[in-house]
């Protein structure tokens, strides 16, 4: 079966978070969604539980096709390394212009705004 790895903070998870997932689910039978878990702070202001319920929430009746699993973030930039070539690759998606200006820092300056 073919697995496509979707890797992010998704703080706040977005429409262009969503687009990325459906762009793997046409390459893909299913995806895995790995949510980093950083401490709650200004640029990371939803706690784990929430993200995942956003996600899931989001996702609608693609959930079926989706599996998350959270991994510890010790707050570092996250690189994703490959040793050799073994069965699986990183590629990555081509999204059209609009859902690649989607920035999550915006829209949390938005979120944060509507709660003062």
């Amino acid at each position: 079966m073919k697995t496509g790895l979707f890797i992010g903070r998704f703080q706040p998870f977005h429409e262009g978070h969503r687009a990325c997932i459906e762009k793997i689910l046409e390459e893909c039978e299913q995806c895995i969604i790995l949510v980093r878990s950083v401490p709650v702070s200004e640029n990371n202001p939803i706690a784990i539980e929430d993200v995942i319920r956003r996600i899931l929430n989001g996702l609608g009746d693609l959930q079926k096709r989706v599996t998350i699993s959270v991994i510890y973030d010790a707050g570092c930039d996250l690189t994703v390394y490959k040793g050799r070539k073994v069965g699986w690759q990183i590629k990555k998606l081509k999204m059209p212009k609009k859902i690649k200006k989607i920035s999550a820092t915006k829209i949390r300056k938005d979120l944060i705004k509507k709660h003062l």
